[in-house]
């Protein structure tokens, strides 16, 4: 039912710089009967709208390295209200893997040698099990959460580390369409060599990089910030940086 119907004045509330609903009509009928515009109704009304438009400023997810790589997405405007009491580093496990774990929390690039084409990665796959098994062993409540675009990605993730442990309440393995408005501790998020234009359009990224509460480690291939045309100037701004700041 039209909201206008419903109230003399109206609100709406989302995040157009994030996944848009998931529309369960093929692509075919929606281009046939111009539904474009319902398709992506919020981000349509922003962009042609007079009504004034605002943009709130503060994540209360988010510790403050995670919102100024987030703030990329949203003219550098974030800024954290998110608790300062969470332990961001984790002595239990050896240090060559916590190394991995910014004492600041937020984000980490690990690269690789990924082959182009391949959506089960095996050594991603390899390095997203290792990962998950020394956080397991950690003396504190963790939600893990492992992310990816592709469905062939996520099953052979599942596979992977379902097949070696026993599966957790806590461990998450899934696509990152399937996830919007989940809140994690830690987000393993696998970005395999192939179909850039997919898992690096600057919305489903920033959907994926902004679960965490304490970090977000991407595993990519080594040449990922040479992947151009396929970065949106967003997502490329926050590898480059990212890169430049915090990888492996």
């Amino acid at each position: 039912m039209c909201p206008q119907i419903l109230g003399k004045k109206n609100i709406w509330i989302g995040d157009t710089k994030q996944l848009p609903p998931i529309v369960a009509i093929n692509d075919d009928k929606v281009n046939k009967k111009n539904y474009d515009f319902l398709v992506d109704g919020l981000k349509a009304l922003s962009d042609i709208s007079s009504v004034p438009i605002f943009q709130l400023t503060e994540t209360y997810r988010l510790p403050n390295r995670s919102s100024d790589y987030t703030g990329v997405f949203y003219n550098n405007s974030l800024r954290s209200r998110a608790r300062t009491d969470i332990r961001l580093s984790f002595p239990e496990i050896p240090d060559d893997v916590n190394v991995f774990f910014n004492p600041k929390g937020g984000p980490t690039l690990i690269k690789t040698d990924l082959e182009v084409g391949n959506k089960k990665p095996s050594n991603a796959i390899e390095i997203a099990k290792m990962l998950v098994t020394h956080l397991l062993t950690v003396k504190e409540y963790l939600h893990i959460s492992i992310l990816s675009n592709y469905i062939a990605t996520v099953k052979a993730l599942q596979k992977s580390i379902y097949g070696s442990i026993e599966k957790p309440k806590n461990l998450l393995i899934e696509t990152v369409a399937r996830i919007q408005g989940l809140t994690t501790d830690i987000t393993i998020f696998v970005i395999p060599n192939s179909g850039y234009n997919y898992s690096l359009e600057n919305r489903l990224f920033n959907v994926a990089t902004s679960r965490a509460k304490r970090h977000t480690i991407i595993i990519a291939d080594k040449n990922i910030i040479s992947s151009y045309p396929y970065l949106g100037e967003d997502v490329k701004a926050y590898l480059q940086k990212l890169d430049d700041e915090y990888s492996f």
